[in-house]
């Protein structure tokens, strides 16, 4: 589930992540995305938000989300932030990126967080 508020963003985000085979839902509303996530909480593998955003901050839906599915691997992206910061992020167990986002980083850590949540787990995939 992607979330950014620049719709353009989330968008390509989504289209990214379908360009290494992954499937992407892109939401531009945050209180939309909660709501979206709440009705099929299993759907969704990961969480890539951005951090300023009306209604819910990026760090407020992931609290949000993780009160359904405690250990949903989450990213936050931001391009600036008085909130939240990598070490922050680290703290709440989010992966932290600063926009523009290294598009090879970020497609390098979602497979590590996707692997590692798929293990922790276990059975089918």
């Amino acid at each position: 589930l992607v979330v950014d508020d620049e719709l353009s963003l989330g968008i390509f985000m989504a289209e990214l992540l379908k360009s290494y085979g992954y499937r992407a839902t892109s939401v531009a509303d945050s209180a939309e995305a909660l709501e979206l996530f709440t009705q099929e909480p299993e759907r969704f593998a990961m969480l890539i938000t951005d951090q300023t955003m009306p209604h819910l901050t990026g760090t407020e839906l992931i609290e949000a989300t993780r009160r359904l599915r405690p250990q949903l691997p989450a990213i936050l992206c931001t391009g600036y932030s008085d909130k939240v910061d990598a070490k922050g992020a680290a703290e709440m167990d989010i992966l932290f990126f600063e926009k523009p986002v290294d598009e090879q980083k970020l497609i390098m850590n979602i497979a590590e967080l996707l692997k590692a949540s798929r293990d922790n787990v276990g059975g089918e995939a």
